[in-house]
């Protein structure tokens, strides 16, 4: 209650000859609305030339209305930030998924020289995965320059890495990327 707090400031300032006290109570002001104020009082009465209790108040309200609007924004913009860092690791890890069988890919066509079914069949899973990689590329630029298509443009990217490597993870990612999408 505010007005203990004022009595228990009283009471601890008249015991303190040459003491200071200083608070912010919540005061209702003359339009219904709670103001916060700053309150600072000095314990002048052993002093001769003043002999009161000097206090100064300031209303603070606006002051700290606007730091709990900047607070809000910081962690908006930390939030925005952190989804942003979550969909690019996400989208990093699915641009880089398609490498490894580029990699293992030249290493057969290089071992099978002689062998044309082996080389072509790794030449087609290579061409398949530059497909893949331009696909994922241009649609990262796409949603770069728009940003409300993540969730879609994402979703069937997935869609379509599922399909052609039959991997069982791609649930959770989607869910996940999906996620980030909306924060966006």
């Amino acid at each position: 209650d505010e007005v203990d707090r004022v009595l228990a400031m009283r009471s601890e300032l008249l015991a303190m000859p040459g003491g200071e006290v200083e608070t912010e109570i919540n005061v209702p002001a003359a339009s219904g609305d709670e103001q916060i104020v700053h309150v600072r009082a000095c314990n002048a009465l052993d002093d001769p030339d003043i002999g009161a209790i000097v206090i100064v108040t300031r209303n603070v309200t606006a002051h700290r209305r606007a730091v709990a609007d900047l607070g809000r924004a910081k962690r908006r913009a930390e939030a925005h930030v952190d989804s942003q860092t979550r969909l690019l690791a996400t989208v990093s890890h699915e641009l880089r998924n398609p490498l490894a069988p580029l990699r293992t890919g030249l290493q057969l066509v290089r071992v099978a020289r002689n062998s044309g079914d082996t080389a072509e069949r790794a030449l087609q899973a290579m061409e398949r995965q530059v497909q893949h990689m331009v696909r994922l590329i241009d649609d990262l630029l796409d949603i770069l320059s728009k940003p409300e298509r993540v969730s879609t443009i994402i979703g069937e990217e997935l869609v379509a890495v599922k399909q052609e490597f039959g991997q069982t993870k791609l649930g959770a990612r989607r869910s996940e990327i999906e996620h980030s999408a909306q924060d966006l």
